[in-house]
């Protein structure tokens, strides 16, 4: 794996200020006012290479900044050395470093390759660094770094303070951000899929520092530092830790801030007979009713039954207020009254016994709902039990007498009978 430089409105850190995105202060020659030194220095390194092979080598470096490697000035293939540069992040492939002074291009990755040697270093550190320039990546999507580093720590110093960038501009263009510091002020949360992969603004959000636990669509934060990455072909902004993400709000509640009742179980398939149940788990199913005012995530809850076995929910299933979320006993592919009307939104693995059971819902010790039908009489084959409209609560459900055989047909189904999904149509 190769890592790189990786929104209402962005700060970027490394520009200490300066709000334009031109490094030519004048306007004239497209040239920074960055020092313009181009004396020579000679040392011996060990150097290690992307192979892990350590080598010794004669490093002949012109001195230089990271505002002309990243604006083209210097070649690629060429030595140099930059000094006196802020370090602003670090993992286990490299780190990035950035000009105190800031403005856009001045911000780096300098890569190690695995193991090699980069976290000796910490953010905070204040550098001199040799190294060789380098283009990685495929086309237009490519990111300049430093390789076969070596790395002189002269002191500390602070982060680079950040600055405010339009997001239709990094996202048009976000290579004179590279290595930079990027903060993102009063933004929504977009797109969230299922391996963690999210957006803010538009914005991708990378994890090559630190992996946020779970968002949402439309959570809001205050602020959102990171430094702007190059992975998975890729620009992305990557907070470093907990610290770079402040402000978080979300209307969300998560399993584990659930509360006894704010989930209430109303219909249950345990014997289904439909020919195309088969395993007969695969039409075993659980309906789960929001009764409260804001959505909830059940990613986390424990699914468990009389016998004591039990699975959680693993992804980020969402259930909006007064809304029915379905959970199925078989891979959701597998759900055999699965059609356009009706749709499973999560698995579980105790199997509902045909003569009697229980299920439960709970994080922790917290028991959000239970419904204990072990000794019930007349439990129904091949319709579902079906809550009454008159007792959709926690309590409310707990007697047989709240239940019915579920009375009209399921649509994808051979003759079974139930609302999967659905309000339930009990008399």
């Amino acid at each position: 794996m190769r890592f790189g430089l990786g929104l209402l409105s962005l700060l970027v850190g490394c520009e200490g200020g300066i709000s334009a995105v031109d490094t030519d202060p004048t306007g004239e020659t497209g040239e920074t006012d960055a020092p313009d030194e181009t004396a020579e220095t000679e040392e011996t390194a060990t150097v290690e290479t992307d192979d892990s092979d350590v080598v010794e080598t004669d490093l002949v470096s012109a001195e230089t900044t990271i505002y002309d490697i990243q604006s083209g000035v210097v070649s690629v293939g060429v030595d140099v050395r930059v000094e006196n540069v802020v370090v602003t992040a670090v993992d286990n492939w490299g780190l990035y470093v950035s000009h105190a002074a800031g403005g856009a291009q001045s911000g780096i990755w300098v890569y190690f390759g695995a193991g090699n040697g980069s976290t000796n270093y910490s953010r905070g550190q204040l550098v001199h660094v040799s190294g060789q320039v380098n283009e990685y990546g495929d086309g237009d999507n490519t990111v300049t770094e430093l390789v076969y580093p070596a790395i002189e720590v002269i002191g500390t110093a602070s982060d680079p303070a950040p600055v405010v960038v339009a997001a239709d501009v990094f996202l048009n263009d976000p290579e004179p951000y590279e290595g930079c510091l990027v903060q993102v002020n009063s933004a929504a949360v977009g797109s969230v899929e299922d391996n963690g992969d999210w957006t803010l603004a538009g914005v991708p959000i990378g994890e090559q520092f630190y992996a946020v636990d779970a968002v949402y669509p439309g959570d809001q934060f205050a602020s959102v530092v990171g430094v702007v990455e190059f992975a998975f072909n890729e620009h992305r902004l990557a907070p470093r830790d907990s610290s770079d993400l402040q402000g978080y709000s979300s209307d969300v509640v998560r399993a584990e801030d659930l509360l006894p009742g704010e989930l209430v179980i109303t219909e249950l398939m345990i014997n289904p007979n439909d020919a195309d149940c088969s395993p007969e788990s695969e039409g075993e199913y659980i309906e789960i009713f929001n009764p409260g005012l804001q959505p909830v995530d059940l990613r986390g809850l424990t699914i468990r039954d009389h016998a004591d076995t039990s699975s959680e929910v693993e992804f980020m299933t969402l259930v909006g207020p007064g809304e029915y979320v379905l959970g199925v006993n078989s891979p959701l592919a597998n759900f055999c009254y699965a059609d356009s009307a009706v749709e499973a939104d999560f698995d579980f693995y105790p199997d509902l016994n045909n003569t009697g059971d229980s299920v439960s819902l709970a994080f922790g010790q917290t028991v959000v709902d239970a419904v204990d039908f072990f000794a019930w009489q007349n439990l129904p084959a091949g319709a579902s039990l079906s809550l009454k409209s008159g007792f959709v609560s926690s309590s409310a459900n707990d007697s047989e007498s709240a239940w019915c055989s579920a009375p009209g047909y399921i649509e994808a189904a051979a003759g079974d009978k139930g609302t999967p999904g659905a309000e339930n149509d009990c008399p």
